[in-house]
């Protein structure tokens, strides 16, 4: 029941998935974004709900593969997951601002409240979203470049898995998460010596 990857006319290549040793980050200066991709269904073939942490390089051009959270959860698992990422690296918190994504922010605010953990979050909105496979299909020039680094310990990951049978896959939640981050990269801010502090 496994959906084969088709090398042949395949959108993304397994050849330009670059890896690096988590130790290389010690001490560089990085920008830190966590996507929340929400599926609203539980059931077995419904995508899954995915928060994915990218840092991106301040004064060079690489992203690098943080962490990821992914599978069918429910909405107290997901708010978890996103506290998790927020309090682990400090990223700033991106939510498309559809549907139940925008209603999850609600429930962030009063989580936060309780847990007096307080950090933004920050929506998507859905005049600047483009259709999901346009998205997706952004990723490959990056992809190209060798600009876009996997952990070393993703090799065959679901996301590496997702990519290669992009656009005929099952699913594309994972490359969808990584997606959203184009825009909000493209446009972030310079981080400060201040905000590096203690990283």
């Amino acid at each position: 029941q496994q959906q084969p990857i088709i090398t042949e006319n395949a959108t993304f290549r397994k050849q330009w998935f670059r890896y690096y040793d988590p130790e290389v980050l010690v001490g560089r200066k990085l920008y830190y974004t966590t996507t929340v991709d929400l599926a609203i269904s539980q059931k077995k073939e419904a995508d899954n709900t995915v928060i994915r942490t990218v840092a991106k390089e301040v004064d060079g051009p690489n992203w690098y593969m943080i962490d990821e959270t992914a599978g069918r959860m429910d909405p107290l698992q997901t708010i978890d997951a996103i506290f998790h990422h927020q309090s682990e690296y400090r990223s700033k918190v991106y939510i498309e601002s559809v549907g139940y994504q925008a209603s999850l922010q609600y429930f962030l605010i009063e989580e936060q409240r309780k847990r007096r953990q307080y950090f933004a979050v920050e929506e998507i909105k859905q005049s600047t979203v483009t259709k999901k496979e346009e998205r997706i299909q952004g990723l490959v020039p990056l992809y190209k470049a060798g600009i876009i680094w996997h952990r070393k310990d993703m090799a065959d990951s679901p996301l590496e898995t997702e990519l290669m049978q992009f656009p005929k896959g099952r699913h594309d939640d994972r490359p969808d998460a990584l997606a959203m981050h184009l825009g909000i990269i493209r446009h972030a801010p310079r981080v400060t010596e201040e905000s590096q502090e203690g990283r």
